[in-house]
């Protein structure tokens, strides 16, 4: 076998049985609550940056950090904004 025929035959039976499992059929509200409830843990980071470019083509770019942390009954979040000159 050359070596092109065993790579197409190992992604075969690599990919073949992600697709051949037995799915529900889920309806749109339920998978909406579980990815709503799904486990976050409790402290979350995340960056964003955003190129704004407007008709002429001028650029701006906005960077936004996400802070949260969760107590329990009590979830705290803290955005800060960077804007560039």
């Amino acid at each position: 076998m050359t070596i092109k025929r065993l790579q197409i035959l190992i992604l075969c039976f690599i990919i073949l049985p992600v697709f051949s499992f037995n799915q529900d059929d889920l309806t749109g509200l339920q998978i909406i609550e579980r990815v709503y409830n799904r486990p976050v843990g409790e402290n979350m980071k995340g960056d964003l940056t955003m190129t704004l470019i407007n008709s002429r083509g001028n650029r701006r770019i906005r960077k936004i950090k996400q802070l949260t942390k969760d107590f329990g009954k009590m979830e705290k979040k803290i955005i800060v904004l960077h804007f560039s000159c």
